[in-house]
């Protein structure tokens, strides 16, 4: 709901504020859940685009470093994506476990997400330093889920 963010941040509230113990901030949640609208509009109020937050993993681990532009990348969230990058979004910022939102993307087959953020110049190299797939680079994490047009993509631009 754009129009009540709007009127809660024309009423006082810190656009950055933490809203729980993960350190997630309103633009955390709007990439995550795709609201691409909100995420502009959060921008424009001032929302820091490379905060960082600490949520848990999936393996339970809590992770740090985490980015609007990681999770929206996580989720497949192209226009989430497009409109951090837009704002100054650090397309490099690795989280806690070596993960950067490339990685992830092509690790989950996001297409769209992969090539905007090669695009934004994201490093194609970069490898993952997590426990299940330390070494691997976003070109053999998209050969191993078998995402063959993520896997043309970062070969086109020169992946290993």
């Amino acid at each position: 709901n754009v129009p009540a963010v709007r009127a809660c941040l024309e009423s006082g509230v810190d656009v950055n504020k933490v809203l729980n113990g993960d350190k997630m901030t309103a633009l955390h949640v709007a990439a995550w859940n795709g609201h691409a609208a909100l995420v502009k509009a959060l921008i424009e109020a001032g929302a820091d685009v490379n905060k960082t937050a600490s949520p848990n993993s999936v393996e339970g681990v809590v992770l740090h470093n985490v980015t609007p532009v990681n999770l929206a990348a996580q989720q497949g969230h192209t226009p989430c994506v497009m409109e951090l990058i837009k704002a100054g979004a650090d397309v490099n910022l690795a989280r806690s476990d070596g993960v950067t939102p490339l990685y992830i993307a092509a690790l989950f087959g996001h297409e769209g997400c992969v090539a905007s953020l090669i695009q934004a110049g994201a490093d194609i190299h970069k490898a993952a330093r997590r426990r299940i797939d330390a070494g691997q680079t976003p070109l053999s994490a998209a050969v191993t889920r078998k995402h063959e047009k993520v896997v043309a993509l970062l070969k086109h631009f020169g992946g290993a």
